[in-house]
Order: C-alpha cells, then sequence, then structure tokens
C-alpha cells in the first residue's frame, strides 16, 4: 500500500522491490527517501521526481537522464545506480546506492583546504570518475564539491549527473539564468558560458576550479553578480593556486593550465591531466623544450617585388639556420617558430639560445631598411608523445612572457 501525500512517501512504503525507511531530503528536483530491498537488505537511496515537475520536459528529461548515465559509465568511483521506475501516479524514480560519509563541500567547510596528500588522492579518484564518464561518451558538466561524496572510511564517489550530456549532442537547451547556459556558475568554463557545445575540455576546467577549492579552500573566481563572475571566467587573469597553498610551482602550473581560456590550450584528456597532476606531486622533472620565433616583416610603406623577394629569401634562410641549430621547424606561415628539447636548467638553457638567436639575428641582417627580422626565445615545460612535442608554451609564441613576446 502506497502511504503517501502531495510529494511524500511513508514509511514502510513499497516501490518495486524497495521499502521505504524515512524521508531524508526534498531537493529543488526530488525527494530523497533511505530504503532496503525486501529480499536483499541491501539499502539504496530513493529519488523520486517532484510532483510539480512531472509535466515540465526540461526537469523531467534531466531526472531521467541521471539514471541512465549512471548505468552507462558504470564505475567504482560514481554513484551506482540500482534500480528505476516508475511510480504509479507516473512519478519516476531511481534507486541510487545509499552513501555514508558527507560532500567534498562540507569536509572543506568544516576543515578548510586539505593538505597536499589527502588532496591529491581525491583529485585523483576523481580523475579516474571522469575519465570513465568521457569514455562512455559522456560530459559531466557540473563537476563542483558538492557532487563530490567523501565516504565514512574512505573513498569517493562522483554524484548528480543531472545536466550530463552526450558529446555527439548540440549546444543549448538548459535552465539558468542566461537562459542556454547550463552548469554552477563558480566552474563555468568560458565556452559554457557563450552556450558552445560540452567537451571533455569543459570538465577539464571544472577540475581546475575545483583544485582550487580543494587546496585553497576558495574557488579562483567569486562575485556577488552572476554577470561579474561569468566575466571573471570569461577575461581574468588566472589566480595563483600557489598564493593560496603550500604546493609545488610544477602542480601550480598544472592547474592553471586546465583554467586557460581556450580549450585546445588545456589538458587534452583526463588521462593526460592525471599523468601532469601525478608528476608535479611526485616532483618529476617535467622534459622542456627551447622555441626560437622568427618574423619577417616589411618595413612601413615597403611593398614592392624587391621587397616579397626579400622576404622570401631571408624566411628560406632562417628556416635553414633553425634546422642546422637541431631545432625542428613546426610553422614556416607569417611566424616562422622552431622547437627543440633541451637540458639543463631553464634559465642557462634560455641565455644559450639567446646567444644563437643574436647570431642568427645578425646573419639574417638584410642590410636595408625594407625588411625588419625580429626574434624571441623562450623555453618551457612540453608534453611529449612517440617523441614528438605536442603541447607547451613554446608552441604558442605570442603566450610567451612580455620579455619575449615579438613585436
Amino acid at each position: 500500500m502506497f502511504l503517501y501525500g502531495e510529494d511524500e512517501l511513508g514509511a514502510g512504503a513499497f516501490v518495486g522491490g524497495w521499502v521505504v525507511e524515512e524521508r531524508i531530503s526534498v531537493g529543488t528536483m526530488a525527494t530523497v527517501y533511505r530504503v532496503h530491498h525486501s529480499s536483499r537488505g541491501e539499502r539504496g537511496a530513493l529519488k523520486v521526481l517532484l510532483r510539480r515537475h512531472l509535466f515540465d520536459p526540461v526537469a523531467l528529461g534531466r531526472f531521467e537522464l541521471e539514471g541512465r548515465a549512471l548505468e552507462r559509465v558504470a564505475h567504482p568511483v560514481v554513484v551506482r545506480c540500482l534500480d528505476g521506475g516508475t511510480l504509479p501516479d507516473g512519478l519516476p524514480y531511481w534507486v541510487l546506492e545509499w552513501l555514508e560519509g558527507q560532500t567534498l563541500a562540507a569536509r572543506i567547510a568544516q576543515r578548510g583546504p586539505l593538505p597536499l596528500a589527502e588532496a591529491s588522492e581525491v583529485m585523483e579518484r576523481l580523475f579516474q570518475g571522469v575519465g570513465a564518464t568521457h569514455e562512455a561518451g559522456l560530459v559531466h558538466r557540473d563537476l563542483k564539491a558538492e557532487n563530490v561524496f567523501c565516504l565514512h572510511g574512505g573513498g569517493i564517489r562522483l554524484l548528480d549527473f543531472g545536466i550530463a550530456r552526450l558529446r555527439t549532442e548540440p549546444a543549448g537547451g538548459g535552465l539558468t539564468s542566461t537562459g542556454n547556459v547550463v552548469g554552477t556558475p563558480v566552474a563555468l568554463a568560458p565556452e559554457q558560458i557563450r552556450g558552445g557545445a560540452p567537451t571533455p575540455a569543459t570538465d577539464v576546467y571544472a577540475l581546475g576550479v575545483l583544485a582550487h577549492e580543494v587546496l585553497g579552500g576558495r574557488p579562483p573566481f567569486e562575485a556577488e553578480r552572476l554577470i561579474d563572475l561569468e566575466a571573471l571566467h570569461l577575461s581574468a587573469p588566472r589566480p595563483s593556486l600557489a598564493a593560496r597553498a603550500a604546493i609545488p610551482a610544477a602542480l601550480d602550473a598544472v592547474v592553471t593550465r586546465c583554467l586557460d581560456r581556450d580549450p585546445a590550450l588545456r589538458y587534452p584528456s583526463i588521462p593526460a591531466l592525471a599523468a601532469a597532476w601525478a608528476g608535479a606531486v611526485r616532483g618529476d622533472q617535467a622534459p622542456r623544450a627551447v622555441g626560437v620565433a622568427i618574423r619577417v616583416t616589411g618595413a612601413p610603406g615597403a611593398t614592392d617585388e624587391r621587397l616579397l623577394a626579400l622576404q622570401d629569401d631571408l624566411e628560406a634562410r632562417a628556416v635553414e639556420a633553425l634546422g642546422a641549430g637541431g631545432l625542428w621547424v613546426v610553422s614556416e606561415t607569417a611566424l616562422l617558430l622552431g622547437v627543440r628539447l633541451v637540458e639543463g636548467e631553464p634559465s642557462a638553457a634560455l641565455a644559450f639560445w639567446r646567444t644563437f638567436a643574436g647570431q642568427l639575428g645578425q646573419a639574417l641582417a638584410p642590410g636595408t631598411d625594407a625588411v625588419r627580422v625580429a626574434i624571441s626565445v623562450w623555453v618551457s615545460g612540453v608534453e611529449l608523445e612517440a617523441g614528438r612535442i605536442t603541447a607547451g608554451d613554446v608552441l604558442h609564441p605570442l603566450r610567451w612572457p612580455g620579455e619575449a613576446k615579438l613585436p
């Protein structure tokens, strides 16, 4: 017999094979009950959609998506979906595994920033759960401390897949103050704010935000008004986590890269992020490379055919000189860029290659005011794949520090 009122199941009510023990909470989307299975004795958390959402296609769709997404991912770090169905009055429900503990948000509020070892354990387990989510073809889109549950006795669970999205689905269609932006404002990636399609890079950004909360006690950006918070995500300089927490500089660089406004410049995958995080915590020496960038331009007003021929000649000589110096030329457009791996202290490597750049500049001097040659050098950590440099600031000269920027 069902013993429920407008939005409540009474103790002893049967839902499928589950028996209601008590109501735990009422949220904006659903009522949650503690239940146990009538034959197996297994405990679970029964989530029943609030009646006022029954004819709301967006809310109904999100609620139905959560259970389907959990079934699709099925990973130890992701909360398990045990059952699902519909009550006689049409309200859908899911039964999730019962969890004892507290949310990560509650732990941080209670204890403050976590020590590096504990924070790394949490983040590394999250990398596993989010990585499995991406492997299942989903983007979570709402990674935050409130959606991470810390179990008594250790372990975590990733919660709330209600706004997860298949990576093949189009953008838009959310419910927030900005119309088609979906997610929690404190962790919104710039592309989410602009209403772009979610990708794994969207979750990488949110993990960077979460790292600030776990290690620094608060998110990287804070504002009272949503419009101001979105503006910070879109244009503000990325704050240093090392200024808030005692962490290695290499780990600070990992978190900062997660928060890059350009999704293409974040870590390309969760495994790549996990490897970088683990290496930074261990103190591994990341491989470094030097970049030598050369731009050949015409002086103002010099536009004749002789100028173009001179530019072509200088660019060809520059490519040859880069190759002779053992640099791999990765770009031969308006900006010539050569890179190569280096060993030793970054400052010594940078000094050596600046000397090389000075000599190269003299060798390329055209002896005419019609053409200008600008050369800049920078050394940074890089990522390698099959011996090739696949990521790092040396591949993006216009992002080098001010002293190395090309005019």
